[in-house]
């Protein structure tokens, strides 16, 4: 078993990917309470998960603040697993999602607070 997808922990307005490369790679896709503070716990947030027959991951989505995203993982046996996304920085943020040019959707939860913020790739590689 190299992939887990699942959807039924919450994982705010975008799925959580998590990878240990070479080893396995963890989806979470619940978006379910993605705003809180829409009548329907979601607001503008969707997704979608692809998993591609060639191990490849493709998602893509809109965020509960309306900007969306896309990126493909590559496959966890592929010699070109490395990747940003799934991973956890030093300060306990999740690298979430890439979003246009060379931005990073993070997120941190304590609880049920989430806090989430944007930075730059040249900021994550010296981290």
């Amino acid at each position: 078993i190299s992939r887990v997808v699942v959807g039924h922990k919450p994982v705010a307005d975008s799925p959580l990917v998590i990878r240990e490369e070479g080893k396995i790679e963890i989806i979470m896709a619940d978006t379910s309470y993605s705003d809180p503070e829409a009548t329907d716990n979601r607001g503008m947030a969707v997704a979608e998960v692809l998993l591609e027959e060639n191990g490849e991951t493709t998602i893509h989505g809109v965020l509960c603040d309306g900007k969306e995203y896309r990126y493909t993982t590559p496959s966890i046996e592929s010699k070109k697993a490395k990747t940003l996304i799934g991973q956890k920085t030093p300060d306990g943020y999740w690298i979430k999602a890439a979003m246009d040019g060379d931005t990073y959707y993070l997120v941190k939860t304590e609880g049920r607070k989430v806090s989430k913020k944007y930075v730059k790739r040249i900021l994550l590689s010296k981290a």
